[in-house]
């Protein structure tokens, strides 16, 4: 009976001993020859491939940390005594952990993969800041001071341009015209160069009438406004209302004409027979007379009038100075004035 005992004893040693052997390892790890990351810490998981009785133990020490990532482009060793010093400071139990494998890991940092930078500005915002550098050229190099730019800018042109911020610098031709044009940009500190193109129109600011304007009617400022005008301009064309206001248009003028200087005239003040108030003066006396226009004239036109007196009808040159109203100068008129005299007689008598 003992022996039997015995053998039994002995048969079943070997199977004891294998599962006291599974038992005692609650978690296995194998520290690899090297390892790479690219996180800022080390962690368990990290440097070692790892095996443990149940999940959450599993978990717990494939998160745990070590120590924050080498610096990129630098190097750290890690030996097997070192982690289970770490591994006791982190608080695990290592009392069933076995750690086998390399006897020292080799760990480096990867350095995060770098993207291409974004533009400074937008295709929007670059376009827009290119149209107000070509504004500022073309004021400078002509004098114009209202301009239209639009620019449209292939990728490539872009992606180049974005990057030297707002401060372009522009060249172009000696006398710009308008339409399709090519431009050189470049930016201050930037030895580089890209040649782009924009459509420039010149911008004009005119006098349109805002309504009919009868012939003869004196033009009113509610008559008329000033507006931006693209393309050609009439010849002669206003361009100031005050040029305008209190004259007298010589034709009838439609609601959206550009207004030139061919449609008013300054209003006539002194008719033709009227009678008509005439000063002299001369040393501090004035003398007022009365007499006959024998020209329609306009403020400061040279006209002749006629005295009233029956028996002389003398004629004589008067300066219109306001309506019905002339001035004669005491020292007579210039020779210029009179060939003036000469021209509006031939046309108004």
């Amino acid at each position: 009976m003992l022996l039997f005992v015995s053998k039994k004893l002995v048969f079943l040693l070997p199977l004891a001993v294998l599962l006291h052997t599974s038992s005692v390892w609650s978690a296995d790890l194998t520290l690899r020859e090297r390892a790479t990351v690219s996180g800022p810490v080390i962690r368990l998981g990290d440097v070692a491939d790892i095996s443990a009785s149940t999940s959450t133990r599993l978990k717990n020490l494939v998160t745990t940390p070590l120590f924050p990532a080498p610096a990129p482009g630098t190097q750290r060793f890690l030996s097997q005594l070192q982690v289970r010093d770490l591994l006791v400071s982190r608080g695990i139990d290592i009392t069933n952990l076995r750690i086998r494998g390399a006897k020292v890991v080799e760990i480096g940092n990867q350095p995060a993969a770098v993207e291409p930078a974004a533009p400074a500005m937008s295709l929007a915002e670059t376009e827009a800041a290119l149209e107000d550098a070509i504004k500022r050229h073309l004021i400078d190099r002509t004098g114009h001071g209202q301009w239209r730019v639009a620019v449209k800018l292939r990728e490539s042109d872009y992606m180049q341009a974005a990057g030297w911020g707002s401060d372009f610098t522009v060249e172009g031709g000696r006398q710009p015209k308008t339409g399709r044009l090519r431009f050189q940009i470049g930016a201050r500190g930037i030895k580089e160069s890209v040649q782009i193109e924009a459509t420039v129109t010149k911008i004009h600011s005119l006098v349109f009438a805002r309504r009919a304007i009868a012939r003869g009617s004196l033009v009113r400022v509610t008559d008329i406004e000033v507006r931006q005008h693209e393309g050609s301009v009439p010849s002669m064309a206003i361009r100031d209302m005050k040029q305008v206001i209190g004259m007298a248009a010589k034709r009838a003028i439609s609601p959206d004409a550009i207004l030139t200087e061919g449609h008013v005239s300054a209003p006539i003040l002194v008719k033709r027979g009227e009678t008509v108030t005439v000063f002299a003066r001369t040393g501090g006396v004035t003398v007022r007379t009365m007499a006959v226009a024998r020209q329609d004239g306009a403020m400061g036109d040279l006209v002749q009038v006629e005295s009233m007196n029956s028996k002389s009808k003398q004629r004589y040159a008067a300066r219109v100075s306001g309506n019905r109203r002339l001035d004669v100068y005491p020292t007579g008129a210039r020779v210029e004035d009179f060939a003036t005299l000469g021209h509006k007689s031939s046309h108004r008598q």
